[in-house]
């Protein structure tokens, strides 16, 4: 059989042309296989770095939140909202974190405030629905005194109701809660009222300084009381518990019982109703002769003064603050030109207006005009 070469060549040259374009047509297909596998990754680490809420996907986890916008606004724009309460300018709301993120980018200020979740007592503070581990020696049944968690920052309608049932507002503890004096019977009352998120006993677990409650030993302790409760009475029982008082004393918003005592007594004193915290009798120096130096030119000596040296005296100067009290009794404040004591002007504001401020008392020797709010 004769083979003709070129006819041999032809069809080699033919079959080699066709495995070429196989190796190319292979080729191609392994590179776009290969830059859909970048894509797929590409895409993958994207969504874990933008988040759910940038691929359109809730976490469902709810928050609480401070959204600075009216309440229309917000869960319009929004889809988990659950409005906590209402402030006009500003409004309380349980929300994902996503729908958080798509307010800020909308550029409305959003503040998270899980913390207010929680009642910051001393020693045990908790967070509404939790169990509180509170050791039965430090817990009593019945008090006269309770806590008050609002489900957000009190409003007045509310403080107004709470009074109205009997109760005393005694003061404030981290974060909308009040601790406050009434009746077993009113306490569970308020217990049903929409606004109202805890009511519960102040415990002796709360009153004690967390030092106190470590440090074995005998210890001169300071007994804070509330103003209705007796410290006579209250020294009292001490002395009858076998401790011994050194002194006692009526104050102008509390009362005081300074003792030495026995570790194990601090517990059962906690528990005496009325009492409202217990620390250590700390030993204070007073050094005001140098504080003017310290705060005029940041030095220790009693001739550094040179505020005083340029004539700045501070008189006739009236300066506002926003605080929780002063001590007007106290004698850097107390006006007793004449013998007689002069109570700083008080107003509330329930008895004005914005429009119709009342005037200060400037004939005060320091405090011109005394604001009472909360």
């Amino acid at each position: 059989m004769i083979v003709n070469p070129s006819l041999v060549a032809g069809r080699e040259f033919h079959r080699e042309k066709r495995a070429r374009k196989r190796h190319l047509v292979g080729n191609k297909q392994r590179k776009a296989l290969f830059l859909l596998v970048l894509l797929v990754i590409a895409t993958s680490v994207l969504s874990v770095l933008s988040g759910p809420a940038r691929i359109g996907i809730s976490s469902g986890v709810l928050q609480l939140y401070m959204v600075h916008a009216p309440v229309g606004e917000v869960k319009s724009l929004t889809r988990s909202t659950t409005v906590v309460e209402n402030y006009g300018t500003f409004v309380m709301v349980k929300m994902s974190e996503d729908d958080a993120n798509k307010l800020l980018s909308m550029h409305i200020p959003v503040e998270k405030v899980d913390y207010m979740e929680y009642v910051e007592v001393a020693n045990y503070p908790f967070k509404v629905g939790e169990k509180q581990n509170i050791p039965s020696y430090l817990k009593v049944d019945s008090s006269h005194y309770y806590l008050i968690k609002f489900k957000g920052p009190i409003k007045k309608t509310w403080k107004n109701a709470i009074e109205r049932l009997g109760f005393e507002f005694k003061g404030y503890i981290p974060y909308n809660t009040f601790l406050v004096r009434g009746d077993k019977y009113s306490a569970e009352i308020i217990k049903d009222l929409p606004y109202v998120e805890y009511v519960g006993i102040y415990q002796p677990a709360y009153r004690i300084e967390p030092f106190l409650l470590k440090a074995n030993g005998m210890h001169e302790i300071k007994i804070v009381l509330f103003k209705e409760k007796s410290p006579v009475m209250v020294a009292r029982e001490i002395m009858e518990m076998g401790g011994t008082v050194i002194q006692w004393e009526r104050g102008l918003y509390n009362n005081y019982v300074v003792a030495k005592v026995p570790h194990s007594l601090i517990y059962t004193i906690s528990k005496i109703d009325g009492v409202l915290w217990i620390e250590k009798n700390y030993k204070f120096s007073i050094y005001n002769d140098i504080a003017h130096g310290i705060l005029q030119g940041a030095s220790a000596s009693a001739s550094v003064h040179p505020l005083w040296d340029h004539g700045l005296w501070g008189w006739n100067q009236i300066v506002g603050e926003s605080d929780t009290g002063i001590d007007y009794d106290h004698t850097m404040f107390r006006d007793t030109r004449g013998g007689t004591f002069h109570t700083p002007k008080k107003d509330h504001p329930q008895d004005y207006s914005l429009d119709n401020l009342p005037p200060p008392d400037l004939t005060h020797r320091k405090i011109v005009h005394y604001w009472t709010y909360v």
